[in-house]
């Protein structure tokens, strides 16, 4: 799940490598005026949110 959420991030958050370290150059010359108020979040949110709960069908949920 962690691999699955770290995907997320890194395709939606500029200057995080897919190692998940943060290029803070790069991260902080996009998101230093907006912050958490951009767009992007939401996007992070409903993706980690869908993903999560295929991630859970697929392994866990069938069983019931």
């Amino acid at each position: 799940m962690n691999d699955i959420w770290l995907q997320t991030i890194v395709n939606n958050v500029k200057g995080v490598s897919g190692q998940g370290y943060i290029i803070s150059d790069i991260f902080f010359d996009k998101y230093v005026d907006k912050g958490i108020t951009s767009d992007y979040w939401v996007n992070v949110a409903v993706e980690m949110d869908k993903k999560t709960k295929e991630y859970l069908d697929k392994n866990y949920l069938h069983l019931n």
